[in-house]
């Protein structure tokens, strides 16, 4: 979802990193999308416990992880927002994307179109031109 969202919002981003020396704001991106999340994703999978109860903690767990990285990223100063994205919204995010992947693992035609309106919704409550 976030790699699809970031492509369709490429000329009107709601938050991007600071560069870090020889790292890009892009490369910095790429660098999460290409090894943070799919890591983290398949390490979420691999792991769910059985039980609902020890299953929702987990999760709980998993989102803690990803806002306390956006914690430290905000209190160094690391990300910058735009467009009225917040860290509200980064923490929501953080909320579906487990949950959605967590619905991936179970069935990917549920999990589709879930991620086709939380793009869309997003890209018309932040006003992301179609044509950037």
């Amino acid at each position: 979802m976030s790699v699809l969202f970031q492509l369709l919002c490429r000329g009107h981003l709601l938050w991007w990193f600071q560069a870090w020396g020889l790292f890009t704001d892009k490369l910095s991106s790429l660098t999460q999308f290409v090894l943070m999340f799919p890591f983290s994703t398949v390490l979420f999978l691999s792991h769910i416990p059985r039980k609902r109860f020890h299953a929702v903690l987990y999760y709980l767990g998993f989102v803690a992880v990803y806002v306390l990285m956006e914690v430290f990223l905000n209190l160094h100063h690391e990300i910058i927002y735009r467009y009225n994205w917040s860290f509200f919204w980064s923490v929501l995010i953080d909320f579906c994307l487990f949950a959605v992947e967590w619905v991936h693992a179970k069935s990917w035609k549920i999990a589709v179109p879930i991620s086709a309106c939380m793009i869309a919704f997003l890209m018309v409550w932040f006003r992301v031109p179609l044509d950037v």
